[in-house]
């Protein structure tokens, strides 16, 4: 991913970024890789301040909330992933969704609400 990353920075080309961050975010969800998942979600954060990407905003938040639930701030969390999810529609392709989803019945089951 790291050499995804690079590439795209090269390219300059601020879709083949996001998209890049994207895929980095996704593996690190899918290793539990919460503190590579967090260095992601500070550079997807950086790329919306500097480019007016608010899909990246709404990501960022998703992957956030179920960092946050996952390190005990379960409340918070779940919050953060339903305020985002209900986001994502309104600016994001839906491709993603299903995984985020995912993430958030965990966190769900986890509270014992499913």
């Amino acid at each position: 991913m790291s050499e995804a990353r690079r590439w795209a920075q090269q390219t300059g080309h601020v879709s083949s970024i996001a998209h890049a961050c994207i895929n980095d975010a996704m593996l690190s969800c899918y290793r539990r890789d919460f503190a590579s998942l967090r260095d992601v979600i500070e550079d997807l954060r950086q790329l919306t301040a500097l480019h007016h990407l608010p899909s990246l905003v709404v990501s960022a938040q998703i992957f956030e909330g179920w960092c946050d639930g996952n390190a005990g701030q379960l409340e918070r969390g779940k919050d953060k992933m339903r305020e985002g999810l209900g986001l994502h529609g309104q600016v994001q392709t839906p491709e993603d969704e299903p995984v985020y989803c995912a993430m958030l019945a965990e966190l769900l089951a986890r509270s014992g609400e499913i």
